[in-house]
């Protein structure tokens, strides 16, 4: 069974990059690469995700250092009770 990924990131580079290299796993689908903003948006999308790579710390932000922590939040938020435990690497 393939792991069901999103790459979250406001580096386009580092996102998309990440997300290439990925899908060249056969063990690996990327349903999605998302800025911070985007999957902030996601809802019951996160139930079907077995693993979110999420870029926690944006310097370049003056409005937040750390946006990625917020997404982890909403994440633990939006994810049913019944869906299994996601993981998550920063």
């Amino acid at each position: 069974m393939r792991k069901r990924v999103v790459v979250v990131d406001d580096d386009d580079i580092s996102r998309r990059g990440l997300a290439e290299l990925l899908s060249d796993r056969p063990e690996i689908e990327v349903v999605g690469s998302l800025v911070h903003s985007d999957a902030l948006e996601w809802a019951s999308e996160w139930d079907s995700v077995d693993t979110a790579l999420v870029d926690a710390a944006d310097s370049r932000r003056d409005d937040d250092h750390f946006p990625g922590v917020g997404v982890v939040d909403h994440i633990r938020r939006r994810r049913s009770r019944f869906a299994l435990g996601a993981r998550f690497q920063f």
